[in-house]
């Protein structure tokens, strides 16, 4: 018993760590996340633009990682950690020792919570949200409402989401981002529930965002429902070859993020969480373009190679840890349906080696605490803006453990660490 606690007592501090930025691994580069006090009120954002680009990591390039963790930022991540860890060991105390069941079920309980939150946003704020004349606002509402999952709601929720997307490309449609998530959203209503102009969307992102392989693979999907098979193809192929890839997840993640601090709603821990979450729900639709493409292969072989290319494409060109797995998940599943079962196995065998590698090369405990800064949190965006999700993790939480190396009173994760391991 006492080794199964011990256990999921580390993996609570992991999985703090992975919410941050998930296994698979989620999320995430762009813009720096404001760190200034929000209007009590829901007001329209002065940064509908995406920021915090060049300008901000070249004055930072000239120190080392570890020389930007400030000092208030780390103090306030550990009290932080240490204020969720002492809620964890209370809830624990009201648990009789002798009642193992209990005690286990407890502890996986707040393992949840420390996951996932008890974040849940008011359906008033939805509506404030909703009425806002800002995208990221607007944005918000939007893949909350995505969030229906009540079949009998279904239909006025795709409504819904039809005109939030008009509203977001009305509004911020000279913005890739946003330019981008309304044409997902919109692609992803159903044609009859459908209000939203999806060739003015398409035209819109094409305009703004033309050289991004995830735009024409979105295409490739609604070409292929509407029956125009050959013209998918086309695009698959456009999107198997595009200059870039991008789809958008860490600037809808900060964005999001940004949009509940101005509803001044919860805790920066609990609204990063929820950004992970929800931002999943706008990005990319990876199973579908992974079931076009094991269907199409077997029936025309013309599609072996866009398929195929595409997946690693994504491979390759992504900086998220997600769009990696979508590429690779989209490689062997063309192989599979070839009948390539061995190359399929092979290239999976590889997969899984190099994300082992990267999980080791992450200090999980010290990774935990940029969920609860937002200095932190932006130094992890920025890095992954420029080295991608892998190596930023692994950047960041190495920093800060030379950080707490070298100032040791400041270090609260030993502290954390022994509390499980008295389990």
């Amino acid at each position: 018993m006492k080794a199964r606690l011990i256990v999921l007592g580390l993996l609570l501090i992991a999985a703090i760590a992975v919410a941050v930025g998930a296994l698979p691994r989620l999320p995430e580069p762009p813009p720096k996340i404001r760190t200034t006090t929000p209007p009590v009120a829901l007001t329209k954002s002065t940064t509908t633009q995406p920021t915090g680009t060049g300008a901000a990591r070249q004055t930072r390039s000239a120190t080392t990682l570890r020389e930007q963790i400030s000092r208030p930022s780390f103090v306030n991540a550990c009290a932080s950690l240490v204020k969720d860890i002492d809620d964890l060991r209370v809830e624990l105390s009201a648990v009789d020792e002798a009642d193992e069941t209990g005690l286990e079920e407890a502890l996986q309980d707040a393992l949840v919570k420390a996951v996932f939150g008890t974040f849940d946003p008011d359906p008033l704020k939805l509506t404030k949200l909703s009425a806002s004349d800002d995208p990221e606002h607007l944005l918000l509402a939007a893949v909350q409402i995505r969030k229906q999952d009540d079949p009998k709601a279904q239909k006025q929720a795709d409504q819904d989401l039809a005109e939030l997307s008009k509203r977001i490309a009305d509004l911020g449609g000279s913005n890739p981002t946003f330019a981008f998530t309304a044409f997902q959203l919109c692609s992803r209503v159903t044609e009859a529930e459908r209000r939203c102009d999806l060739p003015r969307l398409r035209d819109l992102v094409l305009d703004v965002d033309g050289d991004n392989s995830q735009v024409w693979a979105q295409i490739a999907l609604n070409l292929h429902t509407a029956g125009k098979t050959d013209d998918a193809l086309k695009a698959l192929r456009r999107a198997a070859t595009a200059p870039s890839t991008n789809d958008h997840y860490v600037e809808q993640y900060e964005m999001l993020v940004r949009a509940f601090t101005a509803l001044n709603d919860p805790p920066l821990n609990e609204r990063i969480i929820e950004a992970v979450r929800l931002a999943l729900i706008a990005r990319s639709d990876g199973a579908a373009i992974r079931r076009l493409c094991a269907q199409q292969v077997v029936d025309d072989p013309r599609w072996a190679d866009p398929c195929l290319g595409y997946g690693q494409h994504l491979q390759t060109r992504s900086v998220t840890q997600f769009g990696k797995m979508i590429g690779h998940f989209l490689e062997t599943s063309v192989h599979d349906a070839l009948g390539k079962s061995e190359t399929a196995e092979v290239l999976r065998k590889a997969w899984y080696a190099e994300q082992s590698k990267a999980v080791d090369n992450v200090n999980r405990e010290y990774l935990a605490l940029v969920r609860y800064d937002p200095g932190l949190f932006a130094l992890l965006l920025d890095q992954m803006a420029v080295h991608g999700e892998a190596a930023a993790h692994s950047r960041l939480s190495e920093a800060l453990a030379a950080f707490a190396q070298h100032n040791p009173e400041l270090n609260c994760i030993p502290d954390v660490v022994a509390f499980y391991e008295d389990l």
